[in-house]
């Protein structure tokens, strides 16, 4: 593969340069301008989810089962088209640095008419199959499949909000602005926040009130993003009327086929898991829901890190950067890791207290207890398999991505297969399992990136490494 430094990688990256991390680096002001905007955006979705599963938790073992298995549907139903934003977003950045503004609006109004075609298409398509598939996930009692098709059709118009954000999240990323998405965030916390008390408690409305409060305050966040894309250029009204061509259509549905039988295959796992949990009652349930909910909220301080590299790194490649490029990779991979480690320590302390937050039933808290230790232990390697992800997503390699993943994916079929045939079903061994993929993530991307010959940072770089902020305007 020749010299790795001909191709302006200054060393091989290993576990000696986390020693580095310490260390201040040219690149650390603008990952952290960006980082820390995104961080602050993205944890008030999840912490939401959590204060409403509390909530709902104390109202009910039933409820939050419920809540669980209605949400793998709904989250199933947005995961599958989350490809749009890994599409967007190193499109809108070699625009952006390339200082193509129209470019830059055009493939925001492009992006956006495709995620309202298919979130129309879903929220129809779910609401008509709710019964089905609630059933097929085969609830333990008949009364969480109630709770589970009450929230379902509370929380399913939600979801075309959820895909027009996620463009309009791709575009901000791409021009490197997080701040944009906090502003929108932040409201929709405030709306959610006051929503969700008054409409379960106060109104009595229970888990259909979750629901509710959860879809008006998405589309509030969906509808501030948009309407500020207008006000700073980033979207033009001619562009939004004027339908997609087929040329402009046909980049997003050949790379986003393959991203979305990707997360078909992956979610299909966290799916499967979870049915296994419900088959084994609503306490393990309810335990396995706990766990994703913490697992949810804590991996946002690394996954920001994901969000500055894709856009960073987007927009360097997008230069012909790929000395700098691979330099931000490398730094936000130290930081990555290291912040698993800072979070990953307090969690397993505090693991107790944690599940306490979410219920009063002692069969949930025991089992929550006893398995939250497997998120705390794997949060550096799940960092770090971010940070790779990142890095794979803005050099445009999402097919690389999808195989990676489609084949930690089948070794997590397999492992889950063995366990089941050996009578071995129990929410520790599940997520195990969930586990593999990480794993699979982190040694395949880092391959990708550092060691093969199809790597795009290892390419020789069409222009000049750019001196002191290698990411700046």
């Amino acid at each position: 593969m020749g010299d790795s430094r001909s191709f302006g990688l200054t060393q091989p990256w290993g576990i000696k340069q986390l020693g580095g991390v310490f260390r201040p680096s040219k690149y650390d002001a603008e990952l952290f301008s960006l980082a820390v905007p995104a961080l602050a955006a993205m944890m008030l979705d999840p912490l939401m989810n959590v204060i409403s599963a509390a909530v709902l938790g104390h109202l009910g073992t039933q409820q939050l089962g419920a809540v669980s298995l209605a949400s793998m549907a709904i989250t199933f139903s947005t995961y599958v088209f989350s490809f749009l934003v890994f599409l967007t977003t190193p499109r809108i950045a070699a625009a952006h640095a390339n200082g193509d503004s129209k470019r830059v609006a055009r493939l925001a109004a492009v992006g956006l008419w495709l995620a309202a075609i298919a979130g129309t298409v879903v929220v129809v398509g779910l609401n008509l199959a709710k019964v089905p598939i609630v059933q097929a996930l085969r609830p333990p009692e008949p009364e969480v499949a109630r709770y589970a098709v009450e929230y379902i059709t509370a929380k399913s118009p939600g979801i075309l909000a959820v895909m027009l954000g996620f463009v309009a999240s791709g575009t901000y990323r791409g021009v490197k602005d997080t701040r944009t998405p906090l502003i929108a965030a932040a409201g929709a916390f405030v709306m959610q926040l006051v929503l969700t008390p008054l409409f379960i408690i106060g109104f009595d409305w229970g888990v259909w009130g979750a629901g509710m409060a959860a879809t008006l305050s998405l589309w509030l966040s969906t509808c501030v993003l948009i309407g500020l894309m207008f006000k700073h250029k980033l979207l033009h009204l001619s562009d939004v009327l004027q339908p997609p061509k087929l040329h402009e259509v046909v980049p997003y549905l050949w790379k986003g086929l393959v991203l979305a039988l990707r997360m078909v295959v992956t979610y299909g796992m966290v799916l499967s898991s979870s049915t296994l949990c419900i088959r084994t009652g609503a306490a393990s349930q309810a335990a396995f829901e706990i766990m994703r909910q913490v697992w949810i909220i804590t991996s946002q301080f690394y996954e920001s890190l994901n969000v500055a590299t894709q856009a960073m790194v987007a927009g360097l490649l997008g230069r012909g950067d790929t000395t700098s490029a691979m330099e931000v990779l490398q730094r936000a991979l130290q930081l990555a890791f290291v912040t698993g480690l800072i979070f990953g320590l307090p969690l397993y302390l505090a693991r107790g207290p944690v599940v306490g937050f979410f219920t009063r039933d002692t069969a949930v808290a025991a089992l929550g207890v006893s398995c939250l230790p497997i998120v705390a232990g794997y949060m550096p390697l799940d960092a770090a398999a971010s940070v790779v992800d990142g890095g794979l997503i803005a050099a445009g390699q999402t097919n690389s991505l999808s195989v990676i993943q489609m084949a930690g994916a089948v070794l997590q079929y397999i492992a889950l297969a063995w366990i089941v045939a050996q009578g071995r079903v129990d929410l520790f061994s599940i997520w195990f399992v969930l586990k593999l993929s990480t794993v699979a993530r982190l040694a395949g991307g880092a391959w990708v990136h550092f060691a093969s010959s199809r790597s795009v940072y290892r390419r020789p770089p069409k222009v000049a490494p750019q001196a002191g902020n290698a990411g700046g305007q």
